[in-house]
């Protein structure tokens, strides 16, 4: 039989000959982390990817209130702009744009452009829209005729529109 100090050393020895670890091996040092692969480009605007013609429609804000002040049927004034853009490789002959409204809105003022159908501003354009022709520029050259000049190739229309909001109140 083994005295207690007999048995203290054997399992101070078996302690000192066994692996740290029983459960698992240690785990080999981890290699450096992996370089962050490169990201790609950033995807170039809409307007420069366009390989034709490329419109686009910017609300300038919310509208404001216009004398004279009426709460039951108040009027607005909003303004935005119209751009039209020729990316392709053909001249864009006498442009034409559709621009879609929700309400009852009177364009009262666009730049750059007429009614297509020969209306004088200001002029109710309704729930429908309306569409826009190119005045004085109708034509709008190529990048390659122009050498990129954008006063050639694009086109930008400030429109002024007012909107009348109806408030109904119960009696």
């Amino acid at each position: 039989m083994l005295d207690k100090y007999s048995l203290s050393f054997l399992i101070l020895l078996i302690t000192l000959l066994l692996p740290q670890s029983l459960a698992q091996p240690a785990a080999p040092a981890p290699f450096p982390p992996p370089a962050n692969p490169p990201l790609p480009p950033p995807s170039p605007p809409q307007k420069a990817a366009c390989n034709g013609v490329f419109v686009s429609y910017v609300a300038n804000g919310g509208g404001s209130a216009i004398a004279p002040t009426n709460p039951s049927n108040q009027a607005y004034r909003f303004s935005g702009a119209v751009t039209v853009t020729n990316n392709d490789v053909k001249e864009l002959k006498a442009w034409h744009v559709f621009v879609g409204f929700q309400f009852d809105e009177v364009l009262v003022s666009a730049d750059k452009a007429v009614l297509d159908d020969g209306t004088p501003l200001p002029a109710a354009v309704g729930k429908n829209g309306t569409v826009l022709a190119g005045f004085p520029q109708s034509d709008l050259k190529t990048a390659i005729q122009t050498a990129g000049d954008s006063t050639q190739t694009e086109v930008q229309v400030q429109l002024t529109l007012v909107q009348q909001i109806l408030h109904y109140t119960r009696q």
